[in-house]
């Protein structure tokens, strides 16, 4: 199984501290493992190289390089999966989906005993007999270079290969191999290297390189004992953090992530019992995940506690979201189903005609892109995310600026319709808010009480205000219960003196002396 941990540094689609999930299952277990930003590299086990296919060429294994013939040619498959953020932050895509790329294999005359990755690509620690070199995946194909000799084969040493973003380094029991930080591409030389000595324990291992530094990983004196975390140097070694390993869980794997301050990340595996197969053998998606985080400038523990699957949304919170749904739903169809009197019955006040669907489809557009400006500048959340519905998705409570758009809208178009008979948008296309009048006089604010009751449809009820756009009328079910219309005036001309005068009173402000006692 692999476990992906995205970036720790929030600009980076992550920076929350136990975040992780499972990336996919693996049918056969890697020998190594590298990453070169969002690229993970898997090495799998070798074999023997197919006589038939000519043995190793000139331009991948120069002859004499690796020890060619001495411990025979094998043959390695190397595989690669691209981590890709989705519009989850902290949630990670697999590509390509379901399946992995399959690079050039890499031939080597000898055994890879180390396999690491850098920005510029994965590389593969090579020992042939006595000698050790580095191969590098670069445009294609491999090309290995010799390591000079630095005793980090003596006895029965087994050198390690780690890594920093920049550079390379192979490390043994009583020296290091640290390449220069300038790239090796473009230097006829190959890349440089410089020997520093260290003094490893026994049953220590190298993690990682900080800067000049080791990051190593030093078991206890028994198996309860906890691990120690040091920083070996050439001239110091700092023990920095003391790990105990929960109790009947399972050493996973540690990583250096190379954040502003530089973290370790060790995994620890914990088989559940409840999901044991029939032979008592806990299966791979019924292991259970536990991150602890170290700060490598500090030693403080920065997390402790399980990996974050981060879900959209909590149980909790789709219950609500689930409950509100249904009531929202029932509620439409009430309203939708309960008879309206005098619903079919429709008469325009004097010099006015009603605004076409298009119309008030476009104020309500622009009054929906002015609330969710507001809530988005008070919030934080960005307006694409609210617009996208990309917060529904979200990992925080940014999806609760939805309602705050919806419940913004009805007290903002029920004021401004009350106060101006219509709202900013709708004022801009000339559509106003009046009373429905059953005697074709003269047109009236709607009032407070109408408009709060035609908005609250229309805002907390989208589902019921939606069916305006099938209704012959254009009007949706808050404008029949509240008696209202949303009208455009006639065009100067089409309408008599008196009618001119009517709408002049009206646009003004000025509301019929009759509308007070009606409304209230």
């Amino acid at each position: 199984m692999l476990l992906h941990l995205p970036p720790r540094e929030a600009s980076l689609f992550g920076g929350v501290p136990g975040l992780g999930h499972r990336s996919r299952f693996l049918e056969d277990a890697p020998i190594g493992l590298a990453a070169s930003g969002r690229d993970v590299f898997l090495l799998f086990d070798g074999r023997a190289a197919d006589p038939r296919s000519g043995g190793p060429q000139s331009d991948e294994i120069p002859s004499g390089e690796t020890g060619a013939g001495e411990t025979g040619s094998r043959r390695y498959s190397v595989r690669s999966i691209t981590a890709w953020p989705t519009a989850v932050s902290g949630n990670w895509a697999d590509r390509p989906a379901g399946r992995m790329e399959s690079l050039a294999p890499l031939v080597v005359s000898g055994d890879v005993i180390g396999f690491a990755g850098t920005e510029a690509g994965p590389a593969a620690l090579v020992r042939a007999g006595a000698s050790l070199a580095i191969a590098r995946y670069r445009d294609g194909a491999w090309r290995i270079d010799d390591l000079p000799d630095a005793g980090l084969l003596a006895g029965d040493a087994v050198p390690a290969l780690v890594a920093s973003p920049r550079r390379l380094a192979v490390v043994g029991r009583s020296a290091v191999l640290i390449e220069s930080r300038e790239s090796h591409d473009g230097n006829p030389g190959g890349p440089r290297w410089t020997r520093r000595e260290i003094q490893a324990s026994p049953g220590e291992r190298a993690l990682g390189l900080v800067g000049d530094r080791l990051v190593t990983w030093l078991p206890g004196a028994s198996a309860d004992a906890p691990v120690s975390i040091e920083l070996v140097g050439e001239d110091r070694r700092e023990p920095l953090a003391l790990v105990e390993i929960p109790g009947q869980a399972e050493f996973v794997g540690a990583v250096v992530f190379p954040d502003a301050n530089g973290r370790l990340i060790v995994a620890v595996g914990r088989a559940d019992a409840s999901a044991e197969d029939p032979g008592g053998r806990a299966t791979a998606s019924a292991i259970r995940y536990a991150l602890i985080e170290i700060s490598l400038s500090t030693g403080d523990v920065l997390y402790n506690g399980p990996v974050d699957r981060v879900a959209p949304v909590s149980r909790e919170e789709f219950l609500l979201l689930a409950a509100s749904m249904i009531v929202m739903m029932v509620v439409s169809l009430v309203i939708v189903l309960r008879p309206v009197p005098g619903e079919s019955e429709l008469t325009l006040p004097a010099g006015c005609a009603l605004a076409s669907p298009g119309r008030r489809f476009a104020a309500t557009v622009l009054d929906l892109a002015l609330c969710t400006m507001i809530v988005s500048r008070v919030s934080g959340v960005p307006f694409s995310e609210i617009v996208g519905l990309e917060v529904l998705i979200a990992t925080d409570k940014s999806w609760l600026t939805l309602p705050g758009v919806l419940a913004l809208g009805l007290v903002y178009a029920t004021l401004t319709e009350t106060v101006f008979a219509g709202t900013f948008g709708k004022l801009l296309l000339g559509c106003r808010v009046v009373r429905a009048s059953r005697d074709g006089g003269s047109a009236r604010r709607a009032g407070f009480v109408r408009t709060l009751a035609r908005n609250a449809v229309k805002w907390v009820l989208p589902p019921a205000a939606s069916l305006a756009l099938i209704e012959p009328t254009g009007r949706h079910r808050g404008d029949f219960l509240a008696g209202v219309l949303v009208v455009v005036p006639l065009a100067d001309g089409n309408g008599g003196p008196e009618d001119r005068e009517e709408r002049s009173s009206d646009e003004a402000g000025i509301d019929d002396p009759a509308d007070a006692s009606d409304d209230n």
